[in-house]
């Protein structure tokens, strides 16, 4: 997907929202990311944050699945559907 793609499909979305509050969250959102004034981390709510340390902490304590057993799994649901 090129530059032009990419806005054209920004623009739609933003044009489908009439929540003051969501617009005015995604406003502040491009402009730090512009600016660059605040890492992506520090603008993730702390609930988000918490739900990957503990995805960090399973996949430390090897408890999580590889990229691949993941694809199988997906593949076998797909071919099963259809």
């Amino acid at each position: 997907m090129n530059t032009i793609e990419l806005k054209s499909d920004l623009h739609k979305i933003i044009d489908n929202i009439n929540d003051p509050e969501v617009l005015s969250t995604l406003k502040s959102f491009f402009s730090q990311v512009i600016n660059k004034e605040t890492d992506w981390w520090e603008m993730m709510p702390e609930s988000e944050k918490k739900i990957i340390g503990q995805g960090i902490e399973q996949l430390n304590n090897k408890e999580g699945i590889t990229h691949s057993e993941v694809r199988e799994k997906v593949n076998l649901l797909l071919n099963k559907n259809e």
